[in-house]
């Protein structure tokens, strides 16, 4: 598929995304949701690391943040996730896999690809991330392995691309928002034991709190980390728009009022100039200047609120 029409594929495909999310504790879930595989088919995503640039070597344990860098990630052997810690990937991060290496995931991982920015897990033989490789194929590399004790991985906005299976959880509790699977070998997707039915699109798989606790899984353990993050970024920031937003409109009302009652007093009208002092004069115009301020002020703080409304659907 051509290059050029990645980013706008991507950005389609994710924006008609279901959110994910736990249902809440204590109210009825009916089984796990499924995903419904769209139809429009959605190419491998553009590199947004610069390609040119010699790439890292990793091997072993990942720290507690995998930061996004201007060259890729190469992987030349197997990589982990410790039991009992959180890795954390940064939204734009590709890894590039040398053959027989893959990730293996024992604690709990979060990949926080975007859709202007997702993590790409592939081949170091693709073209696309490496220009002087010889081009990628199917079983160039493993796959993403997440085993039993990985209870509430998540993976968001990424793509796993010219592996062996793709992702292989053998726990339900994980969550995979707008993963984009092509080119894999054996298969893209298994839920313990379980292939998914997974075209060439984003994908999205989803668990509900109730089922793990059924299960005898701590409800904490499935939940978003940044849900109340982001819940108050766009709480708050629609408070503050809509605060910004009346007080810019009610002040800008009376800038109309203070500003006119000002022109009249220095206007030089006989009359006003008979019936009103230099105090009067001086009077308006401070009102119309507090006025004035006060409105930039309100339009200023809506102008906030919105743009935290907006970067709290970014992450």
């Amino acid at each position: 598929m051509h290059r050029a029409l990645r980013p706008c594929v991507w950005l389609l495909a994710a924006a008609c995304a279901a959110t994910i999310g736990a249902a809440p504790a204590g109210k009825t879930a009916g089984p796990a949701k499924k995903a419904v595989p769209k139809t429009a088919k959605a190419p491998a995503p553009k590199p947004a690391a610069d390609t040119a640039a010699p790439a890292i070597e990793l091997a072993g344990n990942l720290p507690g943040v995998v930061f996004a860098r201007r060259q890729p990630y190469r992987v030349v052997a197997d990589i982990y996730v410790p039991a009992g810690k959180r890795v954390n990937i940064e939204a734009g991060t590709v890894f590039l896999f040398k053959n027989f290496t893959g990730l293996q995931v024992e604690g709990v991982l979060a990949v926080n690809g975007t859709k202007e920015h997702p993590v790409v897990f592939t081949s170091e033989n693709d073209k696309d991330y490496n220009p002087a490789a010889a081009g990628a194929a199917a079983y160039d590399w493993n796959g993403i392995t997440i085993l039993e004790s990985a209870i509430g991985s998540n993976i968001s906005f990424s793509a796993v691309l010219y592996s062996v299976f793709g992702v292989n959880a053998m726990t339900k509790y994980v969550k995979l928002n707008n993963c984009l699977f092509l080119h894999n070998g054996r298969g893209n997707l298994a839920i313990e034991g379980q292939e998914q039915k997974v075209t060439d699109q984003p994908f999205t798989y989803a668990y509900v709190v109730n089922d793990s606790t059924r299960a005898s899984v701590p409800p904490e353990l499935l939940r978003d980390p940044r849900a109340p993050l982001r819940n108050l970024a766009r709480y708050s920031g629609l408070t503050v728009f809509a605060g910004g937003a009346v007080l810019g409109v009610w002040y800008s009302t009376r800038l109309s009022e203070s500003a006119a009652r000002f022109r009249d007093l220095r206007g030089g009208d006989p009359y006003m100039l008979a019936g009103h002092t230099s105090a009067d004069w001086n009077a308006a115009r401070k009102q119309r200047n507090r006025d004035a301020a006060v409105m930039t002020v309100g339009y200023l703080l809506s102008a906030l609120g919105a743009a935290g409304f907006g970067i709290a659907f970014t992450f």
